[in-house]
């Protein structure tokens, strides 16, 4: 993005600001992320975020800007704390693609071991907050229904199996078992509930982020994926503490938990190294444990 381009955007928001700075924010895998510090018209300073989605998801959900920028709007006046989305352009006038602009909210991703306890308990608080919300409200039938997109993943198995993930093993487990009983009722699913996706800022969770995976479904699937995102992160027992928090409140039935788990366990299959963000040493200390937490789900799930 050229300073000319992020400066015209800058001012569909704020009219008459001077673009000061630009530079990538990390994003994740699918989308692009760039903050914009500006100063106004009235001599304030702010500071704004253009997002844009990867191929991936335009490919699954063409309006994955405009569904994205809706719901955010939703989950504000839900009290979800979520930034606040400014501005849509779907035109391809300015950018190629659909983009966001979004409120900078201030805070880290950031969680210390001694802190630790504290948030595993608020994640699984917000999570239900989100999960409060049912898939049948008027407010969110614009997301997608996450049952057919599993049903679209496992019908469509790559040409080349991740054996090093069991991913055969994983695909022919689910795909005999499918579709599983519900767990409760259907709710708004973040999609990648995970650490990096949780600003934090004096030790309360600000914002969470990305929500371009949302859908409409089990409350399970959302549990499963962060379940394996904590193992990597902190280990087992912190999974297990998450989710035993978590449960204590959710109107759910957890029979089905560990074919979410393999679901969640099937995700990175092909694409670790991705995940890992090229970090070779990173990478050799997940796959033990996406080996450990993937045989503990198919015991777990009779397999």
């Amino acid at each position: 993005m050229t300073p000319e381009v992020a400066e015209r955007i800058a001012r569909t928001v704020d009219p008459g600001c001077r673009l000061l700075a630009l530079a990538p924010l990390s994003g994740g895998a699918s989308s692009q992320v760039v903050a914009l510090d500006v100063e106004r018209a009235n001599g304030e300073r702010a500071r704004r975020v253009v997002r844009r989605h990867g191929a991936g998801n335009l490919d699954r959900d063409p309006d994955t800007a405009a569904h994205e920028f809706q719901l955010l709007r939703v989950l504000r006046e839900r009290g979800v704390p979520v930034p606040a989305p400014l501005h849509l352009d779907a035109s391809g006038d300015v950018l190629p693609t659909p983009f966001l602009v979004l409120d900078f909210v201030e805070g880290t991703t950031e969680i210390t071991e001694a802190d630790l306890d504290g948030a595993l308990d608020a994640m699984a608080d917000h999570l239900l907050r989100v999960h409060a919300i049912r898939s049948d409200d008027d407010a969110v039938s614009f997301v997608l229904d996450h049952a057919r997109l599993v049903t679209w993943w496992l019908a469509h198995p790559p040409e080349r199996l991740d054996a090093s993930l069991e991913e055969g093993v994983i695909r022919e487990a689910l795909t005999a078992s499918w579709p599983w009983p519900r767990s409760g009722r259907p709710v708004l699913q973040h999609g990648d509930y995970w650490p990096r996706n949780l600003l934090w800022r004096g030790g309360r969770l600000v914002a969470i982020l990305d929500w371009e995976d949302a859908a409409r479904g089990d409350p399970l699937a959302d549990l499963a994926i962060t379940r394996l995102e904590l193992v990597w992160a902190f280990g087992h027992e912190a999974a297990e503490r998450f989710t035993r928090r978590y449960l204590a409140s959710a109107p759910v039935d957890p029979a089905t938990l560990p074919l979410w788990d393999l679901a969640a366990a099937l995700r990175p299959a092909g694409r670790l190294t991705e995940w890992a963000d090229g970090d070779p040493e990173r990478e050799a200390a997940m796959r033990p444990a996406h080996a450990a937490f993937t045989a503990n789900a198919l015991a777990r799930a009779g397999f």
